[in-house]
């Protein structure tokens, strides 16, 4: 009776490691399988990239032809790299920087409208006012009452930049 037992003990344990290993075989082909799929997808961003990057090169190439056919040039203006004179850099300088078009016309040309002056504005943000005043020796206290915070706010903001 016993060695019934043991024999059908012994069945039940194959049973299960053969379920156990058909359960890992079909891990295994999943992942063999999403795994190809990742080279498959490597390879086609990779041909994006490359069609893109070949856009990106015709696109400045006809940029740059059109740039050189606004923008009419002398033979003397080419840039010569085994002439390194002074003079000669100071003149193509000013040539490159009459031949620049005015700020109103480059604004005109990319429907932007053109504010001349205009100073821009930096507005710190409380955080910031509290490092600055802290970078300046001012302890937690000063600064809480200087910005008109709370003392654990300020200490918590100076904890967190630190």
């Amino acid at each position: 009776m016993l060695i019934y037992f043991l024999i059908s003990v012994s069945l039940s344990l194959h049973l299960l490691s053969f379920y156990i290993i058909l359960i890992f075989y079909r891990r295994w082909q999943k992942e063999a399988g999403i795994l190809k799929d990742s080279h498959r997808l490597t390879s086609e961003i990779e041909d994006l990239l490359v069609a893109y990057t070949a856009e990106m090169k015709e696109d400045n190439e006809r940029l740059l032809k059109e740039l050189e056919q606004k923008t009419p040039r002398s033979d003397t203006t080419h840039h010569d790299p085994g002439n390194r004179k002074a003079g000669n850099n100071e003149k193509a300088s000013k040539r490159i920087e009459s031949s620049r078009p005015d700020h109103d016309s480059f604004h005109e040309e990319m429907g932007m409208p053109y504010i001349p002056n205009q100073k821009d504005k930096v507005v710190q943000t409380p955080a910031a006012k509290a490092l600055s005043l802290f970078s300046k020796g001012l302890d937690r206290d000063e600064i809480a009452k200087e910005l008109d915070m709370g003392k654990g706010e300020v200490e918590l903001l100076l904890k967190f930049y630190k």
